[in-house]
């Protein structure tokens, strides 16, 4: 489980207007209104994707390790 220090959930709070805990209980498409309407326009996602950032998999699933 990820623990983050107040700085980090001020600036969650300070981003989106959503405080840390209320963010854990909402969904994505929740999320992206509440930031939506904080900054007054809708977001955007770009249909293509750039060949310069391929995924090269995760080395923690090749090698059969974890974090925990």
């Amino acid at each position: 489980m990820f623990k983050l220090n107040e700085a980090s959930k001020a600036s969650i709070f300070e981003d989106t207007g959503i405080s840390f805990d209320e963010f854990k209980t909402l969904s994505a498409s929740e999320i992206d209104s509440r930031v939506e309407k904080k900054i007054g326009k809708r977001l955007t996602f770009p249909n293509s994707t750039d060949e310069r950032f391929q995924s090269r998999g995760s080395v923690f699933l090749f090698l059969n390790r974890f974090l925990r």
